[in-house]
């Protein structure tokens, strides 16, 4: 009869114990029902998914961050050598002749420092959603969490990797004479619109990505074949069809912006840079809504 009694007490506790859980445990129900047709409610969902997600994105973006530069002898350096490369380069081809390139008001090694690093930035930030994606693929077929952490763990490591080329910017402009200054505070601003551009950019090209590896193929080569339309290492033409394609690039503001601030002169395009930023954050609202309209089609999709 002892055993019996705790036999029984211990079925109980154990189905008292999985209520708990199953009560705690958030209930997700699937309909064909349209979720634009709820547009309050389909807000309200993501900006909970989004508030859920910022511990397991920040853990994930740890993880990646320790196990991308433990194995590496130089280790952060790794996320400045190829800007840093692409930049000398530039410099040596100006040195020796090899190419002409119009005259800028700053010295030019700091002029195609500054635009490599921080179209390095607008890089990473463009790739990070559809390799962050990619990488946890697996994890989205099987499991059943926000999507939102992934992405979010990408602008982390972004925003970490970022923050480091800053400060390398911060360096090299001391180097030459130009100590620290009002406009220092302004150029952050302009880092993390370069990245909230590349993301837009990137979570536009996810769900494309994500069905078909020719969008992760082919956006390399389309980045930098848009950095020789943008005034990365070298000045804006003055004339002719290449200053109509500048002009009428948007990251081209930003980077005008972030060199005044860089070199202490006036703030540049500031209000054309603050527009570029108000249309990005309208984009990325609309991408945030056809990427959740479109995560169950790709989990269908990638997991058949």
């Amino acid at each position: 009869m002892r055993h019996e009694a705790q036999f029984t007490y211990f079925c109980v506790s154990l189905a008292s114990d999985a209520f708990n859980i199953q009560a705690a445990l958030k209930t997700s129900i699937y309909t064909p029902d349209p979720l634009l047709r709820h547009p309050r409610k389909m807000l309200r969902d993501m900006l909970a998914d989004l508030q859920m997600s910022r511990q397991l994105a920040f853990q994930l973006a740890l993880r990646d961050i320790r196990s991308q530069y433990r194995q590496s002898l130089l280790g952060f350096f790794w996320m400045i050598a190829l800007p840093l490369a692409n930049a000398l380069i530039w410099i040596l081809l100006k040195n020796t002749g090899v190419i002409s390139l119009a005259d800028v008001e700053i010295p030019y090694a700091l002029f195609a420092l500054s635009g490599t690093l921080m179209w390095s930035v607008f890089t990473d930030a463009t790739l990070s959603p559809i390799t962050q994606m990619m990488n946890a693929k697996s994890i989205l077929v099987k499991i059943n969490f926000p999507a939102e952490a992934v992405i979010l763990s990408g602008l982390y490591q972004t925003g970490f990797q970022a923050a480091i080329k800053i400060l390398i910017l911060f360096c090299a402009w001391q180097s030459y004479g130009i100590h620290f200054h009002w406009g220092w505070i302004l150029f952050p601003l302009v880092v993390m619109a370069l990245i909230l551009v590349g993301t837009v950019l990137g979570l536009l090209l996810t769900p494309a990505g994500m069905l078909y590896s020719d969008i992760q193929k082919v956006l390399p080569l389309a980045l930098q074949l848009l950095m020789f339309a943008t005034p990365v290492v070298f000045a804006v033409p003055a004339e002719g069809f290449a200053a109509r394609i500048f002009a009428w690039n948007p990251m081209t503001p930003l980077f005008l912006t972030g060199r005044h601030c860089l070199s202490g002169q006036s703030a540049g395009p500031l209000w054309a840079s603050a527009m570029v930023c108000a249309i990005a954050v309208l984009l990325l609202l609309i991408v945030w809504v056809a990427f959740r309209l479109a995560k169950p089609i790709i989990v269908e999709r990638i997991g058949a």
